[in-house]
């Protein structure tokens, strides 16, 4: 009779066991399906941010030209088709 208690002291620790096994199989899957969401918003942010940053850069050289045709209006007709002024 002690060898029976015995035995199915030591499945019902077993089955504990195995159920926790799986409690913390699915507990790491749910944490790298949320790594790997994670990961990818974070990659959608970083080109995100690189584009802005392009548009900031191209927006500034757009606003110093401007700035210097402002200041040299001859300069359009340079730029745009070539030197317009004959050298003697």
């Amino acid at each position: 009779m002690t060898s029976m208690i015995a035995l199915k002291q030591g499945h019902q620790d077993i089955a504990g066991l195995i159920k926790q096994t799986e409690t913390l199989r699915t507990s790491l899957r749910d944490t790298l399906l949320k790594t790997n969401e994670l990961l990818k918003d974070l990659n959608h942010y970083r080109r995100q941010s690189r584009a802005m940053e392009s548009t900031i850069a191209s927006l500034r050289q757009l606003n110093t030209l401007s700035f210097w045709f402002l200041y040299d209006p001859t300069t359009i007709e340079e730029v745009f088709c070539g030197s317009t002024r004959k050298t003697q």
